[in-house]
């Protein structure tokens, strides 16, 4: 289903309506966002795409489901945003969604096939606009937000854009609330038709408690749907996020432009929490049923730079029309990660979830992880959409990426140095028969590189995967009738799991297989 703009210039990394590209498309427009008032992409995607939301890791994070796989990455103005220790993210600074079906590894590298996302934020208007709103919500919820756009110089093509947001909200859970601080100004700087310059910065600072959910007894739920079974001391984890972006574009003549971007995230993760271990069974003799729990305390810090550069153009040969792209990506991370555990078998934890009390001893914490590591990708990529006069469009790509990770875990005080080149290719057809009706069929690849050792000692493969899909548009709009349809079979291989009983290790099963019908209408 199409929401907001009939067109994506993300899918291909160029301006195309969307009648003409070759994959799976949904797109989020302004309008969907702004009317119902969301502040989280999960709830935009739950209620108006294909796409589903799943409760994320330390329920801190977004998890996305698209076609079967949940590793879905993340994209800001095409550039990679999922590298770091991101907390959920804030729709007040975004324009629209774009949601990618499939592989998209030949133009973005590394990722599942099941799909990626790109966020397109939004950008200083010469035109003066400023807004102020405020929302209560369930559960104590109370969000307000800023948007304040308009020209610094107007002769100099310079204009500004601030956004902010605060938000604070209790939940159905005991002991379980959670703040958000947002802001993000941009700059634009225009002097004239060729050169366009932005500068942005985002700051997030997100603060809430682990809460690791219920129990399950005899396929039951015993405990109220409020039971914390946490402890409240532990405090809140708290996750902040700076990001800093700088984009030029320059369109040198009619047919050709060059485009550079530069990008700096610096993410941090800090706190404590409980998990569940094991539940005894029932103690009838002092009507008790004991939870035993571990203590951990987590400290991640990321840093990513990324800067890529691309030349764009179109040309003729005979009866063909082409339009190429020619890109290189850098990329730079620096990780680290300290993970401390207690012992739940010399220090259990425990609890009675039949007569909660808070408050227990807190047991020792104990090294787990201590990992540091630097990863360095270098990534070219060549792009070939071509018009085969008015009905037939043909996409081919392909990008070659090369990574290479060194780092040491000071718990094991074992070092590691890995690294990989892989091709990722794709391949797409358009046909047009009528101006409402688009067919379309596609092959695509994808690739990860995986961290980590096989028992044999050697290093993981990376995982990859491979997508054929075909599929259909229909726009009527005298009726305001969609309907986008597409069959899809995906194959993942090299997936990687935990060896049993060979901690540290890990092995890597022969395949996965996603296959489905995309099928979504609208009136």
């Amino acid at each position: 289903m199409l929401i907001g703009p009939d067109s994506s210039g993300a899918a291909l990394k160029s301006a195309a309506p969307l009648r003409d590209v070759p994959v799976s498309v949904e797109i989020v427009g302004t309008e969907i966002i702004e009317s119902g008032q969301f502040s989280e992409f999960a709830r935009v995607l739950d209620g108006y795409t294909l796409a589903s939301s799943a409760p994320g890791e330390r329920g801190l994070f977004e998890q996305i489901v698209l076609r079967g796989f949940t590793d879905t990455p993340y994209y800001r103005n095409g550039l990679n945003d999922s590298l770091g220790s991101l907390p959920v993210h804030d729709l007040a600074n975004v324009e629209s969604i774009e949601i990618f079906k499939g592989p998209n590894s030949a133009i973005y590298g590394p990722g599942e096939p099941g799909g990626s996302v790109n966020f397109r934020t939004k950008q200083p208007q010469m035109e003066s606009a400023h807004s102020i709103q405020a929302g209560f919500g369930h559960h104590g919820r109370f969000r307000t937000e800023l948007d304040s756009t308009g020209a610094l110089n107007e002769d100099a093509g310079l204009a500004y854009r601030f956004i902010g947001a605060s938000e604070n909200a209790d939940s159905y859970r005991d002991f379980v609330s959670s703040e958000r601080r947002f802001a993000a100004p941009s700059l634009s700087w225009r002097p004239d038709e060729k050169l366009h310059v932005l500068g942005a910065v985002e700051f997030i600072r997100h603060t809430a408690p682990f809460d690791s959910g219920t129990v399950a007894v005899d396929g039951r739920f015993p405990l109220p749907r409020d039971q914390y079974l946490g402890e409240p001391d532990t405090g809140d984890t708290r996750i902040e996020s700076f990001t800093a972006s700088l984009d030029a574009d320059y369109r040198w003549s009619t047919a050709w432009t060059a485009s550079a971007s530069f990008y700096w995230q610096d993410t941090r993760l800090d706190g404590l929490r409980v998990e569940p271990v094991e539940l005894a069974e029932f103690d009838a003799e002092e009507q008790s049923m004991i939870l035993t729990r571990e203590l951990l305390h987590e400290d991640e810090a990321a840093r990513v730079f990324t800067a890529e550069a691309e030349i764009e153009g179109e040309i003729s040969t005979g009866a063909l029309q082409h339009r190429l792209l020619l890109g290189y990506e850098y990329v730079l991370i620096r990780d680290r990660t300290r993970l401390d555990v207690s012992d739940s078998e010399a220090q259990p934890y425990e609890i009675d979830i039949l007569d909660i009390q808070y408050g227990a001893q807190r047991p020792e914490l104990f090294p787990e992880e201590n990992v540091r590591e630097r990863v360095h990708q270098h990534a070219i990529y060549f792009q070939d959409f071509l018009r085969l006069g008015d009905h037939w469009r043909l996409l081919a790509g392909t990008r070659l990426d090369h990574v290479s990770a060194r780092g040491h875990d000071d718990v094991e005080n074992r070092g590691f140095n890995q690294g990989s080149t892989d091709f990722s290719s794709r391949i797409g057809i358009v046909f047009n028969p009528l101006q409402a009706l688009s067919l379309f069929g596609s092959y695509a690849e994808s690739h990860d590189p995986n961290e980590g050792l096989l028992p044999t000692g050697e290093p993981l493969r990376p995982t990859r995967g491979r997508s054929l899909e075909a599929g259909l548009r229909l726009r009527y709009p005298i009726m305001d009738f969609t309907l986008d349809s597409a069959l899809f079979n995906i194959e993942q291989t090299n997936v990687t799991t935990e060896a049993p009983g060979q901690p540290g290790f890990d092995i890597q099963t022969a395949r996965q297989i996603s296959e489905g019908l995309d099928l979504e209408v609208s009136l």
